[in-house]
């Protein structure tokens, strides 16, 4: 427990492994996103899963191309829209090279 939080990295609901758990609620997946569409799929297909484990889910996805941020988060939260509420579910995408 920290701040009041319990906490699992790598938390293992059943087969299935999240990369971090908060109270056995939310859970958060981290991807790296290189282009393509191989983390997009990855995404899709992880939260749609531990969703059904965690009520709301967390995707936090480093952008290191030049690509939208905007754009990527939201090609995510279309496809996650077909199989979770809005209200379960965020995407954050974030570009450390490409912030101010």
């Amino acid at each position: 427990y920290k701040y009041g939080y319990k906490k699992n990295y790598e938390g293992y609901k059943e087969k299935h492994r999240v990369d971090f758990i908060v109270d056995n609620i939310i859970g958060i997946e981290m991807k790296v996103y290189r282009g393509g569409r191989q983390v997009k799929k990855d995404l899709f297909y992880q939260m749609s899963e531990y969703h059904k484990f965690c009520k709301k889910m967390v995707a936090l996805v480093i952008n290191l191309t030049q690509e939208d941020n905007y754009r990527i988060g939201k090609d995510i939260e279309q496809k996650l829209k077909e199989v979770m509420d809005t209200s379960d579910f965020v995407v954050i995408v974030k570009s450390p090279l490409n912030s101010p």
